[in-house]
This record gives C-alpha cells, sequence and structure tokens, in this order.
C-alpha cells in the first residue's frame, strides 16, 4: 500500500475521486484493470523454472498444480464474491472477470513454456555499441513496471476518442497527453529502480561517463512516453517528458529506492513530486498554447540537469 501511496497517477486519480468521484472514475478502472492481471497470475510462477523441473512430475501434473496454484491467488475469491456483496446485478460481470483471470493464466503458461527468456525480446533492437546495448537494457526494465501500461490503456482510450469524435477537443486531446505523462512521472524519479545493487557496481565499472549512463536511462523513458503520446500531442507529451527527466534526476541519483517488478513505482514524496507535476504540466500546456519553441528551455533545463547529475552520479561511484 506504501508503494501505491507514492505513485503520482495514482494519487491524482484518488485526489481526483474525492473532488469528482464521476470524473475519477475511469482512471482508477484504468489502474485497477492494470493491477488485476498481475494479482491474477499463478503464484507458482515466481518460483524459478528450473527449480519446478526438478520436481517428477508429468505433464497433466503440472497442469493440476498450475490449477491449484491459480485457486489458491486471492483475486478469483474476491471476483466470486462481488456478486455476494454487491448483489445479483454484478454476476454477469464477475463471471467476465474471472474469465480474464483464466485467460491471463493461460497466456503466461503458454509465455513461460513456448518462448524462452533468450527470445522474448527478440522484437527488439540489439542495440549498437555500449550505449544502444544499455538504452535496450532500459526499454526491457520499463517493460516490467506496471506504469507503462497503465500509460498504454489511458493512450488507447485517448485515441480511440481522438478517432472516432467527429471534432474532437484539442484541449482534451492535451489534458490525455499531459495524463499520459503522468503515468510515467514517478519512474522519472526512479530511473534506477529494477538495478540492484550489483547492478550500479557494474555501472561504476564500465568506461562511461555518468551522464552517458543517465542519457541511456532517459532515452529509454523518452521513446516509451513518445511512443504512447505519438497520435495524441507529440510536443507537449515531449515537453512534460523533458521536464519530469530533469527533475527526477535528483530523487533518482541522491535517493535511489529500489521497486518491485510488476508493481506501480512508488515516487519521491514531498515537495519535490509535487514541483515535478507541476513544473510538467506548465510546460505542456504552455507549449501547447504558446509554442513549440518552448520545448528548448525545457531542452536546455534537461541538458543542465544531464551533466549535474551524471557528475554527481560519477562522484557516488568514486565515494
Amino acid at each position: 500500500m506504501s508503494k501505491l501511496a507514492g505513485n503520482h497517477f495514482l494519487v491524482f486519480a484518488l485526489l481526483l475521486f474525492a473532488m469528482a468521484p464521476r470524473s475519477a472514475g475511469f482512471l482508477l478502472m484504468l489502474a485497477g484493470l492494470v493491477i488485476f492481471f498481475p494479482l491474477s497470475l499463478d503464484p507458482l510462477r515466481r518460483l524459478p523454472k528450473e527449480r519446478l523441473l526438478l520436481f517428477p512430475f508429468t505433464t497433466s501434473e503440472r497442469i493440476r498444480i498450475r490449477i491449484l496454484g491459480f485457486l489458491f491467488s486471492p483475486v478469483p475469491w474476491v471476483i466470486l464474491g462481488v456478486p455476494i456483496w454487491a448483489g445479483r446485478r454484478y454476476l454477469r460481470v464477475s463471471w467476465m472477470l474471472l474469465l480474464v483471470a483464466v485467460a491471463a493464466n493461460a497466456m503466461s503458461i503458454l509465455w513461460l513454456r513456448d518462448i524462452d527468456q533468450a527470445r522474448r525480446w527478440r522484437l527488439l533492437p540489439t542495440g549498437s555499441g555500449p550505449l544502444g546495448g544499455l538504452v535496450v537494457k532500459n526499454l526491457r526494465e520499463m517493460f516490467h513496471l506496471l506504469d507503462p501500461y497503465a500509460g498504454l490503456a489511458l493512450a488507447l482510450a485517448a485515441t480511440v476518442y481522438r478517432v472516432t469524435s467527429p471534432k474532437p477537443d484539442p484541449e482534451a486531446v492535451l489534458g490525455l497527453s499531459l495524463l499520459v505523462a503522468l503515468t510515467l512521472s514517478s519512474a522519472a524519479q526512479r530511473l534506477f529502480a529494477l538495478d540492484s545493487k550489483h547492478g550500479l557496481t557494474r555501472y561504476a565499472l564500465m568506461p562511461m561517463a555518468g551522464w552517458r549512463v543517465l542519457l541511456a536511462k532517459d532515452t529509454a523513458f523518452l521513446l516509451v512516453l513518445l511512443m504512447l503520446v505519438l497520435p495524441l500531442n507529440p510536443c507537449a507529451g515531449l515537453a512534460a517528458g523533458l521536464v519530469l527527466l530533469a527533475f527526477g534526476h535528483g530523487p533518482s541519483i541522491l535517493d535511489p529506492q529500489p521497486q518491485t517488478p510488476w508493481c506501480f513505482v512508488s515516487g519521491a514524496r514531498g515537495w519535490s513530486g509535487w514541483v515535478q507535476v507541476l513544473a510538467m504540466f506548465a510546460a505542456g500546456i504552455a507549449t501547447f498554447r504558446w509554442s513549440p519553441v518552448i520545448l528548448i528551455p525545457c531542452l536546455a533545463g534537461y541538458l543542465g540537469s544531464l551533466f549535474y547529475f551524471g557528475a554527481r552520479l560519477e562522484g557516488r561511484w568514486r565515494g
């Protein structure tokens, strides 16, 4: 719960729900849908595959173990308890959610069985040189967090609105673009979220300047963000992303906090998070209302933060 409370997007959705419940219902539904999938998966997937293969089970026995493992997950019991608690009118919704949970487990089993670890990311480019390799590695880490998937769900809904609406409101498209950027704001403050202590040690041993390590992190972040806001307002999204990174370098390096894969990122609490979010909204709105030239000071601020905190990162290595 503490991790959920530190995520900027979830905090924004809860505050909006407190002020206008109907307006925040869609955002909370998206967040709940993103959380639903990892919670509904078989708990046995957490065990190493090599350890499971040591047990002398047949294929049918392994399937039965997977089914029983799914029954130990709290999700199916919560889903089945919804009609009991809320009434028979939610019975159809309960069965639909249960079907989705079963389908998610089936896809997870097929993925783990038919696609080995080395082939999972074959669609991603391998990258050339150490910087390109780091960018690809950071992209893979981004896809192991729930924040990009919340942004993807919101971006898909916004794209459907823009395509199907005869006259989409530019202000609404801008707001949706900035909300998509908000889903990644906590990740911008935890760029080393999935790097272990040994990973940080390897960075220190690499013949690379600190700002280049940060640049590889930022490139992966901006690639994900631009893919999400490309059908909406890419200029405002890029301005928001540069500002998020400019303010996020500090907590990422000075206060690194390990994060759990397949969870929402817990951002920095206190004034730094609020300042980052307000500056992001200001940059995106200014780019939309005035001119894309606003990207220039956003880029200048980002570069200043990149080189300054790159030097601070090297200082941590020497310390």
